[in-house]
């Protein structure tokens, strides 16, 4: 037997996303439907587990799209770092250590021994191509995404 247990942000963000949809379909069901009392008990199920998450199900009107958790922002953003490949670091060994990420007003340097990366960073260098390095929020240590720009898109 497995149990599958799903917690923390994903799992409150995915509730009240159901629940705004199902909200949005019950107001095409005519109360008259004989699976009109069906569709209200569903929806204060979703009601119920969402109060349970900690979250007013009364804050969460019919979307056909994903509303955002009442009282919260939409996710930030990761910060993003566009430029191009000034300088690229090898430790004692020979091994990918890092690179600088220069723009016209500022440089950041990244950490990392990704192999894959270091190809990367090594191409875009040698053929001046423009990278955006987005870092998970709260960890700028580490490397969310890289977005290569090519010549011709730039």
């Amino acid at each position: 037997m497995t149990v599958v247990v799903t917690t923390g942000e994903p799992l409150v963000e995915k509730v009240v996303r159901n629940l705004a949809v199902l909200r949005f379909i019950q107001q095409a069901i005519p109360a008259t439907d004989s699976w009109s009392p069906v569709f209200v008990r569903y929806i204060e199920q979703f009601s119920d587990k969402l109060s349970g998450l900690g979250i007013d199900p009364g804050q969460i009107g019919p979307s056909q799209d994903d509303p955002g958790v009442p009282g919260r922002l939409h996710k930030p953003e990761a910060e993003g770092f566009t430029g191009k490949v000034s300088k690229v670091f090898f430790d004692c060994f020979g091994d990918f250590a890092g690179f600088v990420l220069t723009s016209c007003e500022t440089s950041r340097h990244f950490k990392t021994t990704e192999k894959g990366i270091g190809e990367l960073v090594l191409r875009a260098c040698k053929d001046r191509l423009t990278l955006t390095v987005r870092v998970h929020c709260g960890h700028e240590e580490r490397i969310g995404e890289i977005i290569v720009r090519c010549g011709h898109c730039q």
